[in-house]
């Protein structure tokens, strides 16, 4: 009889989960599924977000890097403004390369597209120069404001500074935006560098440079 009932409680061992443990255990993983869930959406959405983020900067790094080139040797900076279109935005300033040579160059803000541009050509006396074709230099950027800034001599100043600040967005659910700026020296210029000249504060340059010929678009 001792051997019946050993028999008969091995048999019970085997039964299994009862019907109310076994929904307990259902539930019990679920809410684990839905805490894991929700962390592997969340890690993923923040890595979206610090890669869209990024691609953001590296737009404006770009457009940084040209300007701090082109505008650095600088000899002379207009006062920046809107085009003719009123809505898009521009400076004009005449560097030079290592040779000496002058080069003038344009950039603008395209509000339509959303896109930091320039182009370059060679300054003239008269008549019209050989402008090159529009280049984009950064895309997403979407100041509502003049992106670009030119300060005269300051105290204790020997070069004007230049500002460019961006704002630019990229990507969609989400997107992301980065704002940044960067201020750049042109050497070249001086407390008697004409297009510095706005004797009737209306934010011109009274004698601006590289606009024979050019115009804001």
């Amino acid at each position: 009889m001792r051997w019946m009932r050993a028999a008969i409680r091995r048999r019970r061992d085997d039964e299994g989960f009862t019907l109310p443990e076994l929904l307990i255990s259902m539930t019990i993983f679920a809410a684990f599924l839905a805490v894991i869930t929700a962390t592997v959406t969340t890690m993923m959405q923040d890595i979206r977000h610090t890669s869209t983020v990024n691609a953001a900067a590296a737009q404006n790094q770009r457009a940084f890097d040209v300007f701090d080139k082109e505008v650095r040797p600088a000899s002379a900076v207009n006062y920046p403004g809107l085009g003719t279109n009123g809505l898009d935005w521009y400076i004009e300033f005449q560097s030079y390369d290592l040779k000496g040579n002058a080069t003038c160059y344009q950039w603008r803000l395209v509000s339509a597209t959303d896109q930091i541009q320039q182009r370059s050509w060679t300054p003239i006396a008269s008549g019209s120069p050989s402008l090159s074709a529009w280049t984009m230099v950064a895309n997403g950027v979407v100041n509502t404001t003049d992106p670009f800034k030119m300060d005269k001599l300051k105290n204790y100043q020997q070069s004007d500074t230049v500002t460019l600040q961006l704002t630019n967005t990229q990507g969609i659910k989400p997107a992301a935006t980065a704002v940044t700026s960067t201020t750049v020296a042109a050497e070249n210029t001086n407390a008697n560098t004409p297009s510095n000249t706005d004797n009737d504060s209306n934010g011109t340059s009274d004698f601006p440079i590289c606009q024979i010929g050019v115009s804001r678009p």
